[in-house]
């Protein structure tokens, strides 16, 4: 059998069901804690692995599709889990003023994220390449958002009172 580039792997769609299939599994399933302290447990749990496995591996690597890659599935599912229930204290953490924001500039991130971390760590050791790419990406993203996606937002709902 042969090898594929770890690229081609990483942006299969089978490559990546596992997560969708785990994320559709955690909406559909509505789990209901009794118990804070586990929730929060769980909750600290999956985030203190995310933020170890953004700072110690790579992508494309065997390494990343095999382990890194699932354990991010199963811990993103675990917080999605515990920051659901709003007497959790991940529900709090990401409540906060600044976490939110970073929320509406999701999709600005997303997107200039990608092409931003592509000329990076062709240069960068990942450290490096993850802390200016994560800058980078904000100052773009908030200028985006700004510039863009609210004006449009703005233009659309215009179009819409003057078509009624």
């Amino acid at each position: 059998m042969q090898e594929l580039p770890g690229e081609w792997v990483y942006f299969r769609p089978d490559a990546r069901l596992t997560g969708l299939l785990l994320g559709a599994i955690v909406a559909l399933a509505k789990l209901e804690f009794r118990d804070v302290s586990l929730l929060n447990s769980i909750g600290k749990a999956a985030a203190v692995a995310i933020l170890l496995l953004i700072v110690a591996s790579r992508i494309y690597t065997p390494m990343s599709l095999l382990i890194t890659q699932p354990v991010v599935e199963v811990s993103a599912a675990a917080l999605i889990v515990a920051a659901s229930d709003s007497r959790s204290e991940i529900h709090r953490l990401l409540s906060h003023p600044i976490l939110v924001r970073i929320g509406v500039l999701s999709y600005s991130l997303y997107l200039w994220h990608y092409p931003i971390a592509n000329v990076m760590r062709e240069s960068y050791d990942w450290p490096s390449a993850l802390f200016v790419t994560a800058v980078l990406s904000m100052a773009l993203a908030t200028l985006t958002h700004n510039l863009v996606e609210i004006p449009m937002r703005a233009f659309r709902l215009r179009q819409r009172v003057v078509a009624t």
